[in-house]
């Protein structure tokens, strides 16, 4: 999963980022569209008869953004995971080349790679082209709509129905139109991709349950720091957040407990959440006796590093429970729990 966190930590969140940032700063966004909106009524009270075809432009266009969003959010959304993904499999194949290498493992990676890096390529042509053909069609809609206005503004020019001012004026806020219209149609790509973000983020962020005891802990670490106001007074904060656990036992607590009380594993089910079709530990019923040294010792892959793993709480047993003086050790708020181990 450090390719998913890592694409999440840097592309994900640079998109949200570059979202807001890019339209800010230029033709974009917000600006766009107020351009769009008082370009319109100004059009509309300089001529009532040319102006609806520059508001069937924006309908036009609103069509087509609407096309464009129903087809490329799950090609966006593709695009991102195979991208997190490939970083997946190359941070994890290098991290570990010892035992690629050990394994003669090199040619499944190789292809591993080489199927991540095709599907990615596939993705991104498909967005391309989904991107291009958007482009393409707006700009056909523009001229079109430009050239139909020339027609009839020179029509009823010739006509004696509207002066030359009037059009010339005309023209001009067209362009301003058409420039505001280009510039909403990038942002509302831009959101494409911003929403396929962050339906990864949530995916990500709502794929595993909330860890109670450790939230609890940071919760309680925020409340308690140190701020300084403006006038350079140091307060201090203190209401604990008592939204994930109410009844979490004590530093001092904790402490005693694991200084004076057996620690139990009752019955421990565990399996890695990467391969949870694989059992480590089936039933494990094992008392560390307090005051005393014990000695885990068994053949490579018996489970003794994950019981220590589990000791430490990196990981929680799939069924059964864990206790120390007979208290679970879920009860303990995790950071404070983690001083105690180290």
């Amino acid at each position: 999963q450090v390719g998913e966190l890592t694409g999440l930590l840097t592309s994900d969140l640079g998109s949200l980022k570059g979202v807001v940032s890019d339209n800010i700063s230029r033709d974009r966004g917000l600006r766009a569209f107020s351009e769009i909106t008082g370009t319109l009524c100004i059009l509309f009270t300089l001529s009532t008869e040319l102006a609806p075809v520059l508001g069937l432009l924006i309908v036009s266009v609103s069509v087509i953004v609407a096309i464009f969003k129903r087809s490329t959010v799950p090609t966006f959304k593709s695009y991102g995971i195979v991208q997190a993904h490939i970083s997946d499999c190359v941070s994890e194949t290098f991290s570990a080349i010892r035992t690629v290498r050990s394994f003669g493992g090199e040619k499944r990676q190789i292809s591993m790679f080489d199927n991540l890096a095709l599907s990615f390529q596939n993705s991104g042509t498909k967005l391309g082209v989904l991107k291009a053909a958007n482009e393409s069609l707006t700009r056909v809609v523009v001229y079109v709509s430009l050239m139909a206005l020339y027609i009839l503004g020179g029509s009823k020019v010739s006509a004696g129905k509207l002066s030359i001012g009037t059009m010339a004026s005309f023209i001009g806020y067209t362009f301003t139109l058409t420039f505001a219209v280009q510039g909403a149609v990038n942002t509302l790509g831009d959101l494409r991709g911003t929403f396929a973000s962050i339906e990864r983020i949530n995916s990500v962020l709502s794929a595993k349950d909330i860890d109670d005891s450790l939230a609890y802990g940071l919760a309680k670490e925020l409340d308690n720091k140190e701020t300084e106001d403006s006038n350079g007074r140091v307060h201090e904060k203190g209401t604990v957040n008592t939204r994930y656990m109410s009844a979490l036992k004590s530093s001092s607590s904790c402490s005693d407990l694991a200084w004076s009380g057996d620690i139990h594993l009752e019955d421990v089910h565990f399996s890695y959440p990467l391969r949870s079709d694989v059992d480590v530990l089936n039933g494990l019923d094992l008392v560390i006796e307090c005051g005393k040294v014990t000695a885990l010792v068994g053949s490579s892959g018996a489970g003794k590093s994950t019981v220590v793993q589990l000791l430490a709480r990196y990981y929680e047993p799939t069924q059964g429970r864990i206790t120390v003086a007979g208290e679970d050790i879920r009860v303990f708020d995790k950071r404070e729990w983690s001083q105690i181990v180290s």
